[in-house]
């Protein structure tokens, strides 16, 4: 561990905006996919309601758009980037 810690927690030296934007997105389909389940769960959704889920996953991915966002400008900023509001944009 004493070897690796330096390079664990070092931000990548390249293609900051495409690693954030891809992280963003990630945790956008986690949210959204998440959410889906514990509604799912809570049988706020009728799986015989084909329409209504596919309407409540759209719902539920545009509403976890913040959370993209959010996630994006934190790493953006954790790699020591300036420009963090263009990539949640």
């Amino acid at each position: 561990w004493k070897l690796v810690h330096g390079d664990v927690f070092r931000p990548p030296a390249t293609q900051t905006m495409l690693f954030s934007v891809l992280v963003g997105t990630g945790a956008q389909i986690g949210t959204a996919f998440f959410l889906t389940m514990i509604c799912a769960m809570l049988k706020l959704l009728n799986p015989m309601k084909k329409g209504q889920t596919l309407t409540a996953v759209l719902f539920l991915y545009v509403l976890s758009g913040s959370v993209a966002g959010y996630v994006t400008a934190r790493i953006f900023k954790f790699c020591d980037a300036k420009a963090w509001k263009q990539a949640t944009v």
